[in-house]
């Protein structure tokens, strides 16, 4: 049911509906909608977020109203660099980055908060040739984009085939 011409409509759409740990600002909330997420601590559990809205439409019945959906996490993928031995990694953490934030449809940014860290234990084997990911595909972490705070890190453990002793390999 359309408003009439004297008003003006607008539609926000968010994807997969149902989501964990996604809430959209109420009824009571004034202005354009935002929406608090809080990633998942397992990769598994995490799922790509999609977000859509129309300009200002007319409030005089029309057939349609098209959305253009647009990806608002990051996904992020480990692949090895050059010079590094054969073996197999056993765990990944990703530490002390934003693990919560709310979506501002008006400004298509995040404003982020709640420090997190999230581990994947693995069991993937890696010949030594550059580029080869170190995750399973399907366990991309999916995270809020953001500006990594201090203290922010990466943390590989990794046996190697040579020695078969367990290094843990650390950026920031």
């Amino acid at each position: 049911r359309w408003p009439g011409s004297l008003f003006n409509i607008k539609f926000f759409a968010y994807a997969p509906y149902g989501c964990k740990n996604l809430t959209l600002s109420g009824k009571e909330y004034c202005g354009t909608p935002l929406l608090t997420y809080e990633v998942p601590n397992k990769a598994e559990d995490q799922t790509d977020l999609t977000v859509a809205t129309t300009g200002e439409l007319s409030g005089a019945s029309i057939p349609s109203a098209s959305l253009s959906f647009s990806h608002i996490l990051t996904g992020v993928r480990i692949l090895t660099g050059e010079n590094i031995i054969p073996g197999k990694i056993t765990r990944i953490s990703i530490n002390g980055i934003y693990g919560k934030g709310t979506y501002s449809y008006a400004t298509n940014s995040w404003e982020t908060d709640a420090i997190k860290s999230f581990t994947q234990n693995t069991d993937i084997a890696i010949s030594g040739n550059a580029g080869e990911s170190i995750m399973d595909e399907a366990l991309t972490y999916m995270l809020i984009p953001q500006t990594l705070p201090e203290g922010a890190s990466l943390t590989i453990d990794f046996v190697d085939n040579l020695t078969h002793t367990t290094h843990q390999l650390q950026a920031n």
